[in-house]
């Protein structure tokens, strides 16, 4: 074999598994329409998770330092492997997929609340698409260490330095802040990664006081994505 025709296999090879690995997908990308009392932040720092590893699968800010929100792309269902529960990714590509078998479409948002009580028990999620509106009370799940900072191993145990003291989770579960919750918004529709949505919350509370969420818009938006680890 030359040396020509081994550098081209190379190549090729490269590139096979280069494909393999990357696929191009399109989901909606939540983003809100901004007022001036949005600070972005982090969605790392709000633990905001999204099956997909997209760019723009998920955004955080906060109101008024007060309080943080975290959206992310939309879902059409979960399943579950190994005693662990995952969402399936509104989305075209390899995961997700869109194949017109669910009439679901699941809305997460991450709160947390800043030494404040959060109110989460008359909330309401309306969601406009196509011309078409229909308003849900959300599924509501207590985040009880969402506000945990990140550990350290001592001694073979992983604790958290609390005001210069070396504690253990349960010694050190009352110092964070426990007013955390994910809401899962599901409304009867099928998914539709191509199509727009607005997604508008009302109904949440801090300190007894009605906050204005900012209506979130969720775009089509297309990107490769690396498949495999």
């Amino acid at each position: 074999m030359t040396l020509f025709r081994l550098m081209a296999l190379t190549f090729l090879s490269t590139l096979v598994i280069s494909i393999q690995g990357c696929s191009v997908f399109t989901y909606p990308s939540p983003q809100p329409i901004y007022g001036t009392q949005l600070t972005t932040i982090d969605p790392s720092s709000i633990s905001c998770s999204n099956s997909i590893r997209g760019t723009r699968s998920h955004i955080a800010f906060s109101i008024n330092n007060k309080v943080d929100f975290c959206f992310t792309s939309p879902l059409k269902g979960f399943y579950e492997y190994d005693h662990l529960t995952y969402g399936v990714a509104c989305a075209h590509g390899p995961v997700g997929g869109v194949r017109g078998d669910s009439s679901r479409l699941i809305f997460q948002v991450y709160i947390r609340g800043h030494d404040v009580a959060l109110g989460v028990d008359q909330v309401s999620g309306t969601l406009n698409s196509n011309g078409g509106t229909s308003t849900v009370q959300p599924r509501v799940e207590t985040r009880k260490f969402l506000d945990t900072p990140q550990g350290t191993t001592v001694d073979g145990v992983l604790k958290y330095n609390v005001n210069g003291k070396w504690l253990t989770l349960s010694q050190a579960s009352d110092y964070f802040t426990r007013s955390a919750y994910l809401l899962s918004f599901e409304f009867d529709q099928t998914c539709n990664p191509d199509q727009q949505y607005l997604l508008n919350i009302k109904g949440i509370t801090v300190d007894g006081n009605s906050v204005l969420v900012p209506t979130l818009k969720f775009e089509p938006y297309s990107e490769t994505i690396q498949t495999f680890d």
